[in-house]
């Protein structure tokens, strides 16, 4: 209710109140009244957020719908959110104010009437996508960089992962990062990292860690996933890999089924490519495809028109299909299963959004998607960080929308 609901009936409440102090109310009119008023006392409170009185110490609060309730006395509370009910004690919320007599109002919460809060939860994939898919491409040829632009000219980056000891000019690479393509680790010089291989701790941590260490120093940024050259690894090897890096392609996360990809080759045909993404996310799984180079350069390459056809399908999907690095879906995934969204409610129009749990820091860093259930149409929703900055909100299927990272808290508010 508004202000302008309030002024139209300004004249049903005095005329109401006047009939009833002259005795022109029969008894059980007189009653309706009351019981009107009493509403509207709590929809009048709703619309200028004003604390309604409910119970005393050791009494219970009760209300319609859900409710923000304060427990204590003289500006020093403590504060539960609560529906239809609440004991109004220091067992329910704890003594704010010692030795007083302590009462409980509560806030009638409007939002609550719109979104379903305690239902809010983390997508399986940025802005609720059905399926994800990553494109990564090995051993650092030349034709990388043109493999890159063809990316970049349908909107999307790509994975690289590079083996330093060939590399002889790193600006370029450093540029494909600062676009925001990955630029991952291949081991320093392409050995099979197999146990069989009789290779030394020395020899896999220059393959490996030292690798990393060169790519961050020459690149700017750190490799955080690992491909194992030959797709070849064991045991120990992984081991080793998994100290420093979050996710690796193979053996990645081959325990989930719906993680699937394909190894493009010369005689790969984009079509096989376009029927294995599509049934890789007909079951809301991640699609990798790992490659080389094109057009005659590195190692069984394609043609760039088999990746241009293979994206423009690829693009058509993108109402249901999120494409992104292979690191940057790994974060995602890994995330997920860390955080749980804290929701809040803050005043009768707002509730902020925290992510909650004992996840890594250092890992979770970029947002995450929360989604609720949408109760009632909502025409306008509002969401900000505490530090002002304007967070999108979407409205899909049902469902409110809102990316959150890690350590910010997210306010959303109706008007």
């Amino acid at each position: 209710m508004v202000l302008s609901d309030l002024k139209k009936l300004l004249p049903v409440i005095c005329a109401a109140l006047i009939l009833s102090a002259c005795g022109g109310l029969s008894e059980n009119e007189s009653e309706k009244t009351t019981a009107s008023l009493k509403q509207l006392d709590a929809t009048a409170a709703e619309a200028i957020e004003t604390w309604i009185f409910c119970a005393r110490e050791d009494e219970t609060c009760s209300f319609t719908g859900t409710a923000q309730v304060r427990y204590g006395l003289n500006d020093t509370y403590a504060y539960k959110t609560a529906t239809g009910s609440i004991g109004c004690n220091n067992q329910v919320f704890g003594d704010p104010l010692f030795g007083a007599d302590k009462i409980c109002e509560y806030l009638p919460v409007k939002i609550s009437k719109y979104l379903s809060l305690s239902d809010a939860k983390i997508t399986k994939y940025k802005d609720n996508k059905q399926g994800a898919a990553t494109y990564t491409f090995d051993d650092s040829p030349p034709s990388s960089f043109t493999i890159a632009s063809i990316f970049e000219s349908f909107g999307l980056r790509a994975s690289f992962y590079v083996i330093p000891s060939t590399v002889t000019d790193w600006l370029p690479w450093k540029g494909l990062a600062e676009k925001g393509h990955e630029i991952g680790n291949h081991s320093m010089t392409h050995l099979y990292l197999t146990d069989w291989y009789g290779l030394s701790d020395a020899d896999l941590d220059f393959e490996i860690n030292q690798s990393q260490r060169l790519i961050e120093e020459k690149v700017g940024v750190r490799p955080l996933t690992f491909v194992f050259p030959h797709n070849q690894s064991s045991e120990r090897t992984l081991s080793m890999v998994m100290q420093n890096h979050v996710a690796t392609r193979i053996p990645g996360f081959n325990y989930d089924s719906a993680y699937r990809g394909i190894d493009i080759v010369s005689a790969s045909t984009a079509d096989y490519a376009n029927w294995k993404l599509w049934d890789t996310l007909s079951i809301g799984g991640w699609f990798y495809m790992a490659g080389h180079g094109i057009d005659g350069d590195g190692y069984e390459p394609v043609t760039s028109q088999y990746l241009r056809d293979h994206l423009t399908y690829a693009s058509s999907l993108s109402s249901t299909l999120w494409i992104d690095t292979f690191l940057n879906v790994a974060r995602y995934r890994l995330c997920r299963d860390q955080i749980t969204p804290e929701v809040t409610i803050t005043s009768s129009r707002q509730a902020s959004i925290r992510m909650g749990g004992a996840y890594s820091a250092s890992l979770c860093m970029a947002p995450l998607t929360v989604s609720i259930p949408i109760l009632e149409a909502l025409q306008e929703v509002h969401a900000q960080t505490a530090q002002g900055t304007v967070v999108p909100v979407m409205q899909s299927a049902g469902m409110l929308l809102v990316n959150v990272k890690p350590g910010e808290d997210v306010f959303l508010q109706i008007p």
